[in-house]
């Protein structure tokens, strides 16, 4: 009986075999491999416990482990029975989405372009007014994707009427924001996409904001700011009814994802006031890189407000954003030159006339400079911020308190647009010019 079960051993190939018994393999512990390893009769025995795969349920099957379901949130894309269920299915890759032919509107798409997304909902059309409740600033918490398998990330705003009225009658300026420190309200927001509200009717708009990878991940504190100044009951209109989305499209991103630094949190300054210069009013920043990083760019938001002083600034002045890397300077054309083209047409108001850096009813475009190559390689880098004139030169406002002549009772200044000729600022046909500032660094390493 013993010579039988031996040769039956050895002809099937499935024990070590030598002429008195069989020998244990793998340490005696069964494994998926076409042997009886603990040498109890049974090749392979309890098939379904043998492969522990990643994050599936398996089996094993003639000597090799397969697959039998991912676990609920993977996928196997790699199609290796050895790597298991390896991705979560968010994380799969989609195509794509192409919005070059969006520039410069980004309204947004039929829903079918983004259907494989992945979506986060941080508001739904949440009301934003100004009365005896001061709703202009609405905070939320976010809950985004803890994984970082992005190729873009969309963001998407919606306005509409509220329910209680009409939009509200007036262009407005408007943000969406991180906070930087959610235990403190009064903390600095990180900028992520600024617009300007239509006069008195909807608008939507979706835009890349793949780059802030990094802090769209966990639970984030976002800010949605409305500057209306009207509410229920008031005759021009019941404020906003607003909708932010994110949209993560999965896939590896083109570049890694940056390092960010909030050069300048979202912040109002004065321009055209000798007395207060812009430079120490945006301030400056110091960099120093032991290994040349792949890729930096600064990214700006800046848009002019106030109108009726000299040159009409800062709304309709063509004032222009300057970065400047220690001696080297980056001069950036923002005049909308094309708010005539805006497919929010429905509006009232003057939305056709160009502005310093906005249209109403429209997205704010960023401007970047690629200042890679403007870094020193030893030494500090210092980063500064200015608003000059197209000329290079520096606006200054002679139509300001201060800046005339005294006639009488009156302070007369000869250099405004329109209005009486008064210096004094008057909060309406002569305010003054201040520019909405906000930047940031994004460090590809």
């Amino acid at each position: 009986m013993h010579r039988k079960l031996l040769a039956l051993c050895c002809l099937m190939v499935l024990w070590s075999c030598d002429d008195s018994s069989c020998k244990q393999t793998a340490g005696g512990t069964e494994v998926c491999d076409g042997i009886d390893n603990d040498c109890n009769g049974t090749v392979d025995d309890a098939p379904e416990t043998l492969c522990n795969l990643d994050n599936a349920s398996s089996t094993c099957t003639q000597g090799i482990c397969e697959i039998v379901a991912c676990d609920e949130g993977f996928e196997d894309f790699d199609n290796r029975e050895s790597t298991g269920c390896e991705i979560q299915t968010m994380c799969v890759p989609d195509g794509p989405v192409n919005r070059s032919d969006a520039a410069p509107w980004y309204t947004c798409p039929d829903a079918s372009v983004l259907a494989g997304a992945t979506v986060v909902t941080v508001m739904d059309q949440v009301d934003q007014y100004f009365g005896a409740e001061d709703r202009r600033t609405v905070d939320a918490t976010a809950l985004f994707p803890d994984v970082s398998c992005w190729q873009q990330i969309f963001m998407e705003v919606k306005l509409e009427c509220p329910a209680s009225g009409g939009c509200d009658a007036w262009d407005r300026t408007a943000s969406i924001a991180l906070v930087e420190d959610p235990q403190d309200p009064d903390s600095p927001v990180l900028e992520l996409l600024r617009y300007i509200t239509p006069y008195g009717v909807g608008m939507c708009t979706l835009m890349d904001v793949t780059e802030f990878a990094s802090r769209l991940q966990g639970q984030a504190l976002l800010r949605s700011f409305v500057d209306t100044w009207v509410g229920p009951g008031s005759p021009y209109g019941a404020g906003w009814r607003v909708t932010v989305k994110f949209h993560f499209v999965a896939g590896t991103p083109v570049l890694p994802v940056p390092e960010i630094v909030s050069a300048v949190p979202r912040t109002w300054i004065t321009v055209g006031d000798g007395a207060t210069p812009v430079p120490p009013q945006l301030g400056d920043i110091s960099l120093m890189f032991t290994e040349p990083p792949r890729l930096v760019k600064v990214r700006v938001l800046a848009t002019g407000h106030g109108q009726g002083n000299a040159g009409n600034c800062a709304e309709f002045c063509k004032l222009q954003p300057v970065v400047s890397v220690d001696d080297t300077a980056h001069q950036m054309d923002n005049w909308r030159y094309d708010c005539g083209s805006n497919p929010v047409n429905t509006q009232q108001g003057t939305w056709t006339y160009g502005r310093q850096g906005w249209c109403p009813g429209a997205v704010v475009v960023p401007m970047t400079a690629e200042i890679t190559e403007d870094l020193g390689s030893s030494a500090p880098t210092t980063i500064a911020w200015d608003m000059l004139l197209a000329n290079s030169t520096v606006y200054e406002n002679t139509c300001q308190p201060g800046a005339g002549e005294v006639i009488g009772e009156d302070e007369i200044c000869s250099d405004c647009t329109y209005g009486d000729d008064l210096c004094a600022y008057n909060g309406g046909s002569h305010t003054t010019p201040v520019e909405l500032f906000s930047s940031q660094i994004f460090i590809y390493r």
